[in-house]
Formats: C-alpha cells, structure tokens, sequence
C-alpha cells in the first residue's frame, strides 16, 4: 500500500498500516483536517 495520502505532518512519526489504511479509505483532505484537529487539541490541553 502506498503512503501518497497521508499528509506531510504525518511524515516525522512512524507510520503505522492502520495510517495508511484510514488515509486509503477517507481520502487526503480528511485525515489533514483530522490531524489538524489532533494538534490544536493537544496544543489546547497545553495551555
């Protein structure tokens, strides 16, 4: 399975096939607004 939806923030940690599965399933742009949505949870959480 190739990895060309997953979105580059994905990039620096190992990708597991369960990433590449759910990139493959929804597309692209779900999984970069998903990851999106991760990051400013985290960053909230920080705070």
């Amino acid at each position: 399975m190739d990895d060309t939806n997953l979105p580059p923030s994905l990039a620096h940690r190992p990708v597991r096939s369960a990433d590449l599965a759910l990139a493959s399933l929804v597309g692209r742009e779900f999984v970069e607004a998903l990851d999106a949505g991760l990051r400013r949870a985290r960053a909230a959480d920080r705070r």
